[in-house]
């Protein structure tokens, strides 16, 4: 009896001391590491970052070109600049324009670079403390003084493995006529190599919700065994001796592939099936996944919030206990199986896609059950050039043209799924409780007999109904009232100014420059989805700098929008004729405003308070200054309207004191008067600024002249997103900071 029991309750107590382990293991994980840059004293960091730095370090991935820049991944060692060493074990990704000697995983080298921490966007509460990566440029390949060749060891032995396996299939495939896009696809899926895919198909594979096709997982690793298992059994090898011919080759493959939550699910999974054949026993497939992914996160806790992670293993395990039972006889059985693997995946993925990117792919289950068999074909296709190229790249030759023809068809319909209009659904993130209910009821819909409870399917259903209706957004603007929003984009402006009746106006959308990174899609859209919002009444450029309308171009590409307004017209700016053709594309009505433009919307009164219309006057100068009312209290945005720009505010006797103030030019010395902050006399200010940038805003300054004016100041770069509401006359102000959440808190008026 007391047997009976322990084994009842032992899975759950091992669960339970598994979870135990790894929340302990990360606690400690959470500690300052005395040997990251991150963890340094600020004035080390003032001294070793965003200047150059002789580094010595680890090659830990070989380069590869992404876009117009070669990519490296390195582990420090040291870091040095004038009298300062420093140790440091740091990942850092080294970036450059110019093809750099060719260097191999675990070269270790002497270089000069800059070193900066990798942006980071705080737009949603997170209570953990977050912990940069750091990006480092390398300005020319000249800057490397010396590169040291290791002794081959196992590593260096399996990454000459994995070379030399590259360099025959693509030799192979490149003298049977295969192009370089097949070839690129061929190495993805087969040795993960996915930084060749190209940008265009990249973003298809998205669109179509088929992204996971490039990930190794057991899609792969079936495939793999089965074609060897029946080559061996061609040749009447014995189901022993084939067995473990299959692990040995399972266990070699496995050597050659990158590390990745889904090769390791897929590669134990396997070795241990293979294994419990081979030993005549018999294995439950999802209690196998339960146990390797607690083994999986007792030595690596950091993987229990890694998307890659709780994706590949909740997508397995939703097709072992949601997806069909067993082999069924007949064609039409074979279909509705292959149909509600493709239903069981989407269902399982939509919520932890919601989660983490904020994003859905509507035509997953329609592009499953076309898409995964032409890759299951392109696996074996690739498989079988692969092993015919180790032995001779020539006999990898006739392989070429049937993988070309399979690509083309892969590629054709997926392109197609775009043009029909099957695009991804944006969705607020974050959500925690609703992504973990609704994905509870879909496990519990289920029961042992692989019946179905439909009161809890159709909770399940709600569930994902309301994940993709975008309900209960986790950063929702406040109701009923004027509000305003800093989102931070780094070194930029996007604000966000929330209507009482609903409604929003997005004012500027940041934007990067030296980087492809589109702060419009991926930081912009996002926030906005987030604070709840469907529609903008208007988006507004301030003024055409890279740093302010950037990001606007998504905007108006991905939400629906009312009117763009602007400061004026102007064929010096490229970005701001984009923007212009972007607009008359979606049917959006474009409005110049000026100097005494005064607008209703909301229940809010919008004026227009700068510029007027005159030459040879800069983009600063020119910027739009609004000025939000409402019987509640007042905002005045004034762009990066600079010291010349602000005394012809002044000299229009149009100011008057204001609730919040949105500081000009990112807190520059040029900006923010004495005699500005006299007229306008605010209750708050917000600086909307990137940490560390090269400028040195917010300038000291500016910052003294706020604060010794009892101005509640908060900043982007050091509280994540600001949001200020405005009720009877006092700022209610929240902010999302880098390590806590502040509450709601009414401000004492002076």
């Amino acid at each position: 009896m007391r047997h009976g029991r322990l084994r009842r309750v032992a899975p759950g107590l091992l669960c339970l001391f598994m979870v135990l382990a790894g929340w302990t293991a990360a606690v400690l994980d959470r500690r300052p590491d005395p040997l990251r840059l991150a963890d340094a004293p600020p004035g080390e960091m003032r001294v070793l970052l965003d200047v150059p730095v002789r580094i010595q370090a680890v090659v830990v991935a070989a380069p590869r070109w992404r876009g117009d820049e070669l990519v490296s991944d390195l582990r420090l060692e040291r870091v040095e600049r004038a009298r300062v060493s420093r140790p440091s074990r740091d990942p850092v990704r080294l970036l450059c324009r110019d093809a750099m000697p060719h260097l191999r995983e675990g070269d270790r080298i002497w270089a000069w670079v800059t070193l900066r921490a990798a942006r980071l966007f705080v737009n949603l509460p997170s209570r953990g403390p977050f912990r940069r990566d750091l990006i480092g440029r390398l300005k020319t390949p000249r800057l490397i003084e010396r590169i040291e060749r290791p002794a081959p060891g196992l590593r260096e032995l399996l990454a000459r493995g994995r070379r030399a396996v590259r360099a025959r299939l693509e030799s192979g495939l490149r003298r049977g006529g295969a192009s370089l896009r097949s070839r690129r696809l061929a190495g993805a899926l087969t040795y993960g190599e996915r930084a060749g895919i190209e940008e265009t198909d990249r973003r298809a594979l998205q669109v179509a919700g088929v992204a996971h096709i490039l990930a190794i997982s057991g899609l792969h690793v079936v495939i793999l065994t089965g074609c060897l298992a029946f080559l061996l059994r061609a040749v009447r090898i014995g189901p022993g001796v084939s067995t473990l011919a299959v692990l040995a080759a399972l266990t070699g493959y496995a050597l050659l592939l990158p590390v990745r939550p889904s090769v390791i699910r897929a590669t134990l999974m396997g070795l241990t099936l293979l294994a419990a054949r081979w030993a005549g026993r018999s294995v439950d497939t999802l209690n196998l996944l339960g146990g390797v992914g607690l083994l999986c996160l007792l030595v690596a806790p950091d993987l229990r919030l890694d998307p890659g992670f709780l994706l590949s293993f909740a997508v397995t395990a939703g097709l072992i206990h949601l997806g069909p039972g067993g082999p069924s006889p007949g064609r039409g059985h074979r279909l509705r199986a292959v149909a509600r693997a493709s239903c069981a995946a989407a269902a399982v993925s939509t919520p932890l896609s919601a989660y983490f990117f904020g994003r859905v792919a509507l035509a997953a289950p329609l592009a499953n059950p076309v898409i995964v068999p032409a890759a299951a074909a392109l696996v074996v296709l690739s498989a079988l050039a692969a092993m015919a190229s180790v032995v001779h790249p020539l006999l990898a030759v006739p392989i070429a043209p049937l993988l070309e023809g399979v690509a083309d068809a892969l590629y054709g319909t997926l392109h197609l799924a775009a043009d029909l209009g099957l695009q991804v659904l944006p969705v607020p993130r974050r959500r925690g409780p609703l992504v973990i209910g609704t994905l509870v009821l879909l496990f519990g819909s289920r029961r042992s007999d692989r019946s179905w409870r439909p009161a809890v399917l159709a909770g399940a259903a709600a569930g994902l109904a309301a994940l993709l209706a975008g309900l209960w957004p986790p950063q929702p603007l406040p109701a009923g009232r004027l509000s305003l929003r800093a989102i931070d984009v780094g070194q930029g402006d996007s604000l966000l100014v929330g209507l009482p009746d609903g409604r929003a106006i997005l004012v500027d959308g940041g934007g990067l420059r030296g980087t492809t990174f589109d702060v419009g899609a991926r930081v912009v859209v996002p926030a906005l989805i987030d604070a709840g919002v469907s529609r903008l009444a208007a988006v507004v450029l301030s003024h055409p700098h890279h740093d302010h309308g950037a990001g606007l171009r998504s905007v108006l590409a991905e939400m629906p929008v009312d009117e763009l307004w602007l400061a004026g017209l102007s064929s010096e700016a490229p970005l701001l004729s984009k923007l212009v053709e972007e607009a008359v594309a979606r049917h959006v009505a474009v409005r110049v405003l000026e100097r005494g433009d005064q607008m209703e919307r909301g229940g809010v009164v919008v004026r227009c308070l700068h510029p007027l219309r005159r030459p040879g006057v800069p983009f600063n100068d020119r910027s739009l200054v609004l000025h939000f009312e409402t019987a509640d209290g007042s905002i005045l945005l004034p762009g990066d309207l600079e010291a010349a720009g602000e005394v012809d505010l002044l000299a229009s006797d149009l100011l008057s004191p204001v609730t919040v103030l949105k500081v000009a030019h990112h807190g520059s010395r040029t900006s923010t008067s004495t005699a500005f902050l006299a007229a306008v006399r605010p209750r708050a200010a917000i600086i909307s600024v990137g940490a560390s940038n090269s400028w040195g805003h917010p300038h000291d300054e500016v910052v003294a002249r706020l604060i010794d004016s009892g101005i509640l100041l908060r900043r982007t770069d050091r509280d994540g997103a600001v949001t200020v509401g405005l009720q009877r006359g006092t700022p209610l102000v929240q902010h999302v900071g880098i390590l806590d959440i502040s509450r709601w808190r009414s401000l004492p008026s002076r």
